[in-house]
């Protein structure tokens, strides 16, 4: 997309190659303020959308599958909706203190270390909550047993891929 921009200003003038931390604010500087304005707006719902939904789902998960009968015994709804909450915020916050403060200089080093530590802790959360029941797993997975008969239009023949 970059390329639709070409310019003598986004070239280093020493060696000729591309200076591509220029292209974007080269792109900017040519457009009308209203434009910028809504693509920054777009952006930032964009992120917003995505913080939204991995708190949602950290809280969640967090709350409903470790801490619910795992360390917290009789959990009961208001408790989890409680826990949930503090959850949200806790990791809001820790959201913020990354983004604002230079613990971590790159965002290949921040998922560097996202994928690190998730490295850890999955087997240590593995070895830490119960093995779940064989029979509630084969209820869980029962469906993949059943037999379940539909039109050769809708199927794919024996051999394809």
């Amino acid at each position: 997309f970059g390329r639709l921009f070409d310019d003598p200003s986004i070239y280093n003038p020493q060696t000729g190659t591309v200076i591509y931390d220029s292209i974007i604010p080269f792109i900017l500087s040519k457009r009308p303020d209203l434009l910028i304005g809504i693509v920054v707006v777009l952006v930032l719902s964009a992120s917003m959308s995505t913080l939204s939904s991995l708190v949602l789902t950290s809280s969640s998960t967090l709350t409903l599958d470790f801490l619910k009968d795992n360390i917290i015994k009789d959990m009961d709804e208001e408790k989890q909706v409680k826990t949930m909450q503090i959850l949200i915020v806790f990791f809001i916050v820790v959201s913020v203190l990354i983004a604002l403060i230079g613990y971590i200089a790159s965002p290949i080093n921040a998922g560097a270390i996202a994928m690190i530590v998730g490295l850890i802790l999955v087997p240590i959360v593995s070895l830490i909550t119960p093995k779940m029941d064989k029979k509630v797993t084969d209820d869980i997975f029962a469906c993949y047993g059943e037999t379940v008969t539909i039109t050769k239009k809708h199927s794919l023949a024996e051999g394809e891929k």
